[in-house]
């Protein structure tokens, strides 16, 4: 483990040469791999970075706004596509629903109708409500990605109005089930400063700390890399009873692409990156002074959380995702996480096995507590299966997402053959006489 210790730190040095100070956590399965303090929270007077120094997250802040809408949405108090205006009828003619809000498909403006980025003083909730009339979309909804902080405020307004503080909710949906104790929307002591990096004299200046009021779903959080590093495993599926698995899918789903290769993409509250073969979610921050970001493989529940009291000249996404490919590449020396074994129900047992579809071969398991199957030659994404009735089963992750599955049995109770999205899977190739 030493050499991965030193590895970790070396990419950290790698990509941190102009920063004050940060705070860095890499985890798997919940537990931590590697966590590093580096450099000073405070230069007047030098005060070093510890575990339990705050740092400004940033847009970070709007993976907790992202989730708290899907929560309330698995629970039918809402619907994400349903038009904003009817959530938010002071927008008038504004015309984009809850998810393209949630993935930056709703064409809205980028920023809200004010000079807060001038002034550094965000609306009160008063002047938020006054203000959007103002509002308007820069492209129609659904034609292009166009990233939008106004669009989280409102967001974060349809929650107000169906539960009365979001900040509440966050705190006793998310913050007190997952421990982030140090998790808080105003800094508390010990906080990092933030510092603006002169890029011709290479000095460090304060930069500006101001409270983002009624658009702090955007960004307004603070935290330490071990409490956010923990928010990444819940986002990456580990804590299922906190944010469930269909919450954790569809943020994961791609709306749109973010980039012309095409190996950029954004879901529900994340982006999702290519990184040598292997799909990485997450989120930056950046924030006055302050730089932040988050990286994911759900595959393997590998996250790192990065928060640096730097506002410029940081490639932090690149810092964490290499920390995550490092550590999953290195994955041999890690204690493997326990298996959760569940045994199959015994009215599946006939599911399981060898089948064929036009040709093709498919292998159907029981792994982890749930139905599985995969193309024999190419595997890809298994699909996954939820069971709805005694003989029908709906595909809610995978190949063929909410397709259902029926097993076909005889009179005695032995199954026949499956139907999976209208097609016929047999025991033999080309085996017609079903």
């Amino acid at each position: 483990m030493e050499t991965d210790r030193i590895l970790f730190h070396s990419i950290l040095t790698r990509y941190c040469e102009n920063v004050v100070g940060g705070s860095v956590t890499l985890a798997s399965g919940g537990r931590v791999l590697w966590h590093e303090n580096s450099g000073w929270a405070r230069l007047e007077p030098e005060t070093p970075s510890s575990a339990s120094t705050q740092f400004r997250i940033g847009s970070i802040t709007k993976t907790f706004t992202a989730v708290c809408l899907l929560l309330l949405a698995e629970e039918g108090l809402l619907d994400v596509d349903s038009p904003i205006h009817e959530h938010v009828p002071e927008l008038g003619g504004i015309r984009a629903t809850l998810r393209q809000i949630l993935s930056h498909t709703s064409g809205l403006q980028r920023e809200h109708p004010s000079p807060m980025w001038e002034t550094f003083e965000a609306p009160g909730a008063g002047e938020f409500e006054k203000t959007l009339r103002d509002v308007v979309q820069v492209s129609s909804p659904g034609l292009r990605w166009h990233y939008s902080n106004l669009g989280f405020g409102l967001l974060a307004e349809v929650v107000r109005r169906v539960v009365g503080s979001f900040e509440d909710f966050v705190e006793e949906r998310l913050f007190r089930p997952l421990g982030l104790r140090d998790t808080t929307w105003a800094p508390r002591e010990p906080f990092a400063l933030g510092y603006y990096s002169d890029p011709y004299d290479e000095r460090f200046m304060p930069d500006k700390i101001f409270n983002m009021r009624a658009l702090s779903a955007a960004g307004q959080l603070w935290s330490t890399s071990a409490d956010i590093a923990r928010w990444a495993g819940a986002l990456a599926g580990l804590r299922r009873e906190i944010v469930s698995p269909s919450v954790v899918e569809a943020m994961h789903v791609p709306h749109a692409m973010t980039n012309r290769e095409w190996t950029a993409a954004w879901g529900l509250g994340l982006a999702l990156r290519h990184r040598d073969g292997r799909v990485l979610s997450g989120h930056d921050g950046v924030m006055p002074g302050f730089t932040a970001a988050i990286s994911l493989d759900r595959s393997s529940g590998t996250v790192a959380a990065a928060l640096l009291n730097a506002g410029t000249g940081v490639d932090v996404i690149g810092l964490t995702d290499e920390l995550v490919a490092a550590a999953v590449e290195r994955s041999p020396s890690l204690d493997p996480a326990p298996r959760v074994r569940v045994p199959c129900p015994p009215e599946l047992a006939g599911v399981l096995g060898r089948w064929w579809s036009e040709g093709l071969e498919f292998v159907f398991t029981w792994n982890e507590g749930t139905l599985r199957a995969v193309q024999a030659v190419s595997p890809g994404e298994p699909a996954r299966f939820e069971r709805t009735e005694t003989n029908l089963l709906r595909v809610i992750s995978g190949r063929e997402r909410g397709e259902v599955l029926e097993i076909v049995r005889d009179a005695a109770e032995n199954v026949l053959f499956l139907r999976w999205a209208g097609y016929p899977f047999t025991r033999r190739p080309y085996q017609w006489d079903l």
